[in-house]
């Protein structure tokens, strides 16, 4: 499947995903109210921490799968591989989804400060997580062996069933079945079963081998045991950077207070689904890149990957950012969430829109097996952040975890890249930085802060949300005929267009 396909459909899934959550967002509070809601935003926190567990193995079934192509045993290998980590992953689940819901009334009694929910509520809706977290945990498995196999297309059409389903059947449940955070995480569990056994038979549709059955063993683990080992621990560090805030805040403030930080950290987390949409589909086919040792290739669709990405964060970021109020206002409809939340949104969306840049650059040291930066620079930042979050958090509140936020992401963005492109890519630090990343930057603030200049304050929102949306096909556009090597794709796509007419006609 060419890279061009992939990426498309990780776009569409993963925005569609995206589009279906945050649709159904004010229609969650209003019917189960802000309190609950910072339940569903705990889940997800939850969740992130548990992923320390995966263990690297979904990386590692992406990566292998993707280099077992080339190799003349290749399937039989990955079949092997895959069953291992099956069996592993299930095991895995099932501890997941024990504890916690053995620990329910331990997080409701001594980790929760609840305001206006029945204990006996949450406690039950914390039990519903545990089920729901079961069915969702091995869906990284079968995601990494799509991603890696290259069959990204149907990998987001079950997801984006999924997705649908989960978003706008939850709705319909709290409506006509029952309206508590119960029925919400166990209408989640169903859909969650339904699509990791789908996902399952796809998965092992696409490896399929006459005569051959998959073996559970170490053997099939151990060549990439050292990789996986290097991946748990960039996991580890990347779990306490990315969810330390939120466990602070979950401790420190009340419960509807930690619901709107989960509600602007969702926002501001479609800049990394984005990014992710792309580095997932690009991960695969650097890594065969790299052990065929195919240099120019290698730094050709580093640079291409890299264009395409800021053409897609960069615009999007900026108009979250210097918009943050209107665009809040539009989605939540309420006056008082937008008035004391849209200045975290801004730094919240400015620190992931610079972690999602910093996607090609890690994707590029994974590809190769060079894990040790990454777990420096964590390891460093792990030390440096924890003692300023806590500090922030103390004299500003959520605030101060935004602010500590893009602090950390900016540090990544200027330490990080000198040193990886130093060793793998020599030279082409520079065009990294003015080029991939500084036009589209340039373009999205001139077209934004000319906006943001121009725009009366006296206009209604029904003004105000089309003029932005204006602004960002601007700054897309101008962006995308500025930087080279997305003019050359734009050049490919209109000689093969004419090409194609000119058949049609002789």
């Amino acid at each position: 499947m060419p890279i061009r396909h992939n990426v498309l459909a990780n776009l569409v899934g993963r925005l569609w995903a995206a589009l279906m959550s945050f649709a159904f967002v004010p229609l969650y509070i209003r019917l189960l109210g802000i309190e609950a809601y910072g339940l569903i935003g705990l889940f997800a926190s939850m969740m992130a921490m548990f992923a320390l567990l995966d263990l690297g193995l979904s990386l590692t079934a992406n990566r292998e799968l993707a280099r077992a192509a080339d190799r003349p045993d290749g399937i039989a290998a990955a079949r092997d591989l895959l069953r291992t980590l099956e069996v592993a992953y299930w095991l895995i689940a099932a501890a997941i989804g024990i504890a916690i819901f053995l620990a329910a009334p331990l997080i409701v009694d001594h980790w929760l400060h609840i305001r206006t929910l029945d204990r006996q509520t949450v406690v039950g809706g914390v039990r519903a997580m545990a089920v729901t977290a079961l069915m969702r945990w091995p869906v990284s498995l079968y995601f990494g062996a799509l991603t890696g196999l290259q069959r990204q297309v149907s990998l987001n059409v079950v997801l984006s069933v999924g997705a649908t389903l989960a978003s706008a059947g939850v709705v319909a449940v709290l409506a006509l079945v029952s309206r508590t955070v119960t029925a919400f995480f166990l209408w989640q569990a169903l859909v969650a079963g339904v699509q990791v056994l789908l996902l399952h038979r796809l998965v092992w549709h696409h490896l399929r081998l006459p005569d051959h059955r998959p073996r559970v063993g170490v053997a099939a683990v151990r060549a990439s045991a050292g990789f996986s080992a290097a991946i748990t621990a960039l996991t580890l560090l990347s779990i306490v950077l990315t969810q330390l805030d939120k466990v602070i805040l979950s401790r420190m403030l009340p419960l509807d207070v930690f619901g709107r930080y989960a509600l602007c950290s969702a926002i501001a987390a479609v800049l990394t689904t984005m990014g992710t949409a792309v580095e997932s589909a690009v991960f695969p086919a650097l890594s065969r890149l790299v052990a065929r040792g195919d240099g120019e290739a290698e730094r050709r669709l580093y640079h291409q990957a890299s264009q395409g990405l800021a053409l897609l964060i960069v615009p999007a970021t900026t108009g979250l950012v210097v918009f943050a109020q209107e665009l809040l206002r539009a989605y939540v409809h309420d006056a008082a969430i937008v008035a004391s939340t849209y200045r975290l949104l801004s730094l919240l969306a400015a620190g992931s829109g610079v972690l999602a840049l910093m996607y090609m650059p890690l994707s590029l040291q994974l590809a190769h097996g060079w894990t040790s930066l990454s777990l420096v620079k964590n390891l460093v930042a792990v030390i440096l952040f924890a003692p300023l979050l806590y500090v922030l958090i103390l004299y500003f509140g959520a605030l101060g975890a935004g602010g500590a936020w893009l602090i950390l992401t900016t540090g990544y963005f200027l330490v990080e890249v000198p040193v990886m492109h130093h060793r793998l890519l020599p030279g082409e630090q520079w065009r990294w930085y003015a080029v991939d990343i500084g036009i589209p930057t340039a373009v999205a603030v001139a077209a934004f802060g000319a906006l943001r200049l121009a725009m009366p304050a006296a206009w209604p929102l029904s003004l105000q949300v089309p003029a932005i949306g204006l602004a960002y096909l601007v700054a897309v556009g101008g962006s995308a005929m500025l930087m080279p090597e997305c003019r050359r794709i734009i050049a490919a796509w209109r000689n093969g267009a004419f090409a194609g007419r000119q058949l049609e006609r002789s």
